[in-house]
């Protein structure tokens, strides 16, 4: 992702960044970034198209964590469980080791990018931006 052309957020181009990410496996927590939100999902697939790596995540379900003594601009925690009616996204490793989204096109049966951001693995976090 690159900084004001992927990403409003400096975290999330860092978050998608390549280098120290693990190898991905079926089951792994994932966060996907957006413009300046995070979102929670799992690896439910990896596959190869021809030489691209492709693997598909979905959307899992946030649970806030209840706390005695909230206060205003606390961080909220989160727990976080699987959502067999999650949306799935798909993305494609480039060259460079970084995931990207990516969408079937119907008419031509090719990957092509999409619209969405990045993704890091590892860990799952549901983030949205106050600002908007």
């Amino acid at each position: 992702m690159r900084l004001g052309t992927d990403t409003g957020s400096l975290v999330n181009a860092v978050l998608s960044g390549s280098v120290g990410q693990p190898e991905a496996y079926v089951g792994m927590p994932v966060t996907m970034l957006s413009w300046s939100d995070r979102h929670p999902a799992t690896v439910i697939q990896l596959f190869k198209v021809g030489k691209s790596n492709l693997m598909r995540v979905q959307e899992d379900k946030s649970v806030p964590v209840p706390r005695d003594n909230p206060q205003y601009g606390d961080h909220i925690e989160y727990t976080y469980s699987l959502n067999p009616e999650g949306c799935t996204y798909t993305y494609r490793q480039d060259a460079n080791g970084k995931w990207c989204e990516v969408y079937l096109k119907e008419d031509t049966k090719r990957w092509v990018k999409g619209c969405g951001g990045g993704i890091h693995l590892g860990e799952r976090e549901l983030y949205w931006d106050p600002s908007f």
